[in-house]
């Protein structure tokens, strides 16, 4: 977590020496091990924002080279569209993702709970002028409110940040001490959260619901920093049994087009 709280201060020159080093990776990587092979792209915060970055300069502008694109997960960031539409803004070719089987296309999101929506000066899903924040449900990109399909640390964890003092650590009582303990290193919390893309405040975000019930598992996940921040820790967590699926009917489109 200093490592997060440190790239908010981080001065422009560090910033593109992260993003040229990535540049360098990813045409390196074109250069000598694609093989004309499909690619699905993944960030969460800082990485999702050097992703943007890479995906507007490399991959949007040439026709060839965004033919190799599966997919890319941008969470944890802002990726700006025209309000009410689908590409243009941060992107002047690749869409938004809006079926399972689609691909070439981007899914992004940012995670606020329904009981915190994101202040006015929240740091995710903040409209742009002339644009908006693109949120993509991954559990239902067509839309609407869902489960999701929630993996966890099974775990304690020691992640906590330098954020004004909160604690976001991953720390998390799965079970009642009486229904056992957890030998898995991730626990799989399906139906334990419902989520839909909302707006509030000028931001666009995921906005997250727990699910509480009279049995032995927990009836909330951790992951909370300030409000500005949101759920930010567990962006990914909160939909990552829904993410591999995805990844799953994504490829399979993508090769079954090209092969």
């Amino acid at each position: 977590m200093p490592a997060l709280a440190g790239t908010v201060t981080a001065g422009p020159a560090a910033r593109e020496l992260a993003f040229e080093d990535v540049v360098a990776a990813w045409e390196y990587y074109l250069q000598h091990h694609n093989d004309g092979r499909g690619v699905i792209l993944i960030g969460h915060s800082q990485g999702a924002g050097i992703l943007t970055r890479l995906l507007a300069r490399y991959v949007d502008t040439d026709a060839a080279t965004r033919d190799l694109l599966v997919a890319a997960y941008l969470a944890g960031t802002s990726v700006q569209v025209p309000p009410g539409t689908d590409v243009g803004g941060t992107f002047d070719q690749l869409p938004l993702c809006r079926a399972d089987d689609q691909y070439g296309c981007v899914v992004t999101w940012s995670t606020y709970r329904s009981a915190v929506p994101p202040p006015p000066t929240a740091f995710f899903g903040a409209d742009a002028e002339g644009t908006e924040a693109a949120c993509t449900n991954p559990a239902a990109l067509a839309g609407g409110r869902v489960p999701l399909t929630s993996r966890f640390p099974a775990g304690s964890s020691d992640a906590t940040d330098d954020l004004g003092g909160a604690t976001g650590g991953l720390d998390a009582a799965w079970l009642d001490p009486a229904a056992g303990t957890i030998d898995t290193p991730y626990v799989v919390l399906p139906g334990l959260l419902v989520a839909g893309c909302a707006e509030w405040n000028g931001h666009n975000y995921l906005e997250i619901v727990p699910v509480a019930d009279t049995g032995p598992r927990a009836d909330d996940v951790p992951g909370d920093l300030t409000p500005e921040w949101g759920m930010h820790l567990v962006d990914v967590n909160v939909v990552m049994g829904d993410l591999q699926r995805l990844l799953v009917t994504q490829a399979t489109a993508w090769a079954a087009a090209h092969h």
